[in-house]
């Protein structure tokens, strides 16, 4: 059995794009996903509201990179980190040239983790650039977010060449265009999760 450690944001948790509802479970990708892989236990780590590695207010911490440490060596052994952030980001107004080093310490907080288990030599790592955003249907999600959108994607592409990782754009199977703006219907959810089974297995020698 194969272990995968899904880490996100309310994308990965299953925001509900009509208000402050959550998916039921069948549709949020990871679950989606892992309906399909019979050979894989996946965990979820999705958290509302989180940032790559910068500070945004809320009601509990959003760096990524300071709760994702604690989350690789609690779920260890892992077979694969999936990293799909930076919408936060971009919502918040993070020069994407930011969100780069963000994710570049993400990268690095997996690689060189001290898991501490004999045998293990650390996870693979899939790096899902975040699903297209549709300007005009939710409060600060304005063409320039949009913009942004496109280039966080060129940017999570060129660091998974740069440190050799799996890498997959969900945008290219999901859209959040209906409610926000930036989260996604139910069913557009459940195929992104769908998209990932063969990329996923393959990177698991499934």
């Amino acid at each position: 059995m194969k272990t995968v450690l899904a880490f996100g944001d309310s994308l990965t948790w299953g925001s509900c794009p009509h208000g402050t509802g959550r998916h039921p479970k069948e549709d949020r990708w990871p679950d989606a996903m892992a309906a399909g892989l019979p050979q894989a236990e996946v965990i979820t780590e999705g958290l509302r509201g989180r940032t790559t590695a910068y500070y945004r207010a809320g009601p509990t911490e959003m760096r990524g990179d300071l709760l994702l440490p604690s989350l690789l060596h609690s779920h260890a052994p892992l077979d694969l980190v999936m990293i799909m952030l930076g919408t936060n980001d971009v919502y918040s107004r993070v020069p994407v040239t930011e969100s780069y080093w963000g994710l570049r310490k993400l990268v690095e907080i997996v690689r060189t983790h001290p898991y501490g288990i004999e045998g293990h030599a650390g996870p693979k790592i899939m790096l899902i650039a975040p699903p297209g955003f549709v300007a005009g249907q939710c409060f600060g999600v304005d063409e320039g977010v949009v913009e942004a959108g496109h280039q966080m994607r060129e940017i999570v592409r060129d660091l998974a060449t740069e440190y050799d990782t799996a890498f997959f754009d969900a945008s290219t199977v999901a859209t959040a265009e209906a409610g926000d703006g930036l989260h996604l219907e139910a069913q557009v959810s459940r195929a992104l999760g769908e998209a990932l089974r063969a990329p996923v297995a393959e990177v698991l020698g499934l």
